[in-house]
């Protein structure tokens, strides 16, 4: 898995007041709010099983327009059939300044393997169903880059064959 990919150039809308969401379960965001309020980049593909163990840390920089704005952010294994799972169920919220802004920050920690032929997104939204973040949009966010680094540690796959 090459990890280091990012996403680049990315512009969002924070939910109105009533909110846009309308998705109410946990996980990925709709394909419907793809572009608007919710975007997705793949980090990688994996070739063999690849253990995900630690905090992944996410270095960002952009502008909101306003006041304050919200983003969250989450990894997604995506399966060969399109299957789509929020990593360890973890959404790692991050409340934004109005103007410039730039940080790095830990996502929540997990212990995950990503299986062969998976992919690994990162998904950024401007609202998330797991807080009790009040809606202040719309706002505008760009992402002008973000990137993921990964704990990613070696899965010695032999030592964990069945006995014959």
């Amino acid at each position: 898995m090459k990890p280091g990919r990012r996403v680049t150039d990315v512009s969002l809308v924070g939910p109105r007041g009533h909110g846009w969401r309308r998705h109410r379960g946990r996980g990925p965001a709709p394909e419907t709010e793809l572009g608007i309020t919710a975007h997705r980049a793949v980090m990688g593909k994996s070739k063999r099983p690849r253990a995900i163990l630690g905090n992944p840390r996410v270095a960002m920089k952009g502008r909101t327009l306003g006041l304050a704005a919200h983003a969250f952010f989450e990894l997604i294994d995506v399966a060969p059939d399109g299957t789509r799972v929020t990593v360890d169920d973890q959404t790692m919220p991050r409340s934004l300044e109005g103007g410039e802004f730039k940080s790095s920050f830990d996502l929540h920690g997990v212990s995950w393997l990503l299986k062969p032929g998976h992919k690994l997104e990162l998904e950024i939204t401007t609202g998330s169903t797991q807080y009790s973040i009040p809606r202040t949009g719309p706002y505008p966010v760009t992402f002008d880059n973000a990137r993921v680094k990964l704990p990613l540690t070696p899965w010695p796959a032999h030592r964990h064959r069945g006995a014959p």
